[in-house]
């Protein structure tokens, strides 16, 4: 366990970052954003889950409904 989000967030972030595309299975592109709403930094976990769903690189419905409904959930939070 490592038991620190803001390190944890950097890892994820360079998991996303410096590995080919679609390299990473969906959910650990995903870490980053779930590390930032846990931080409390609500518009960036908006924003990275809205360009993941963006992207078009998810795929699968389940995902995809998973990933909307935080999205919607965190719009609520930021109003």
């Amino acid at each position: 366990r490592l038991r620190d989000l803001p390190l944890a967030s950097g890892y994820a972030r360079d998991l996303r970052t410096r590995t080919s595309p679609g390299a990473l299975p969906p959910w650990a592109a995903q870490l980053e954003a779930w590390f930032a709403a846990d931080m409390n930094e609500l518009a960036s976990a908006r924003a990275l889950i809205g360009g993941l769903i963006g992207s078009g690189k998810i795929t699968y419905p389940n995902e995809l409904r998973l990933l909307e409904r935080r999205l919607g959930e965190l719009e609520r939070q930021l109003k």
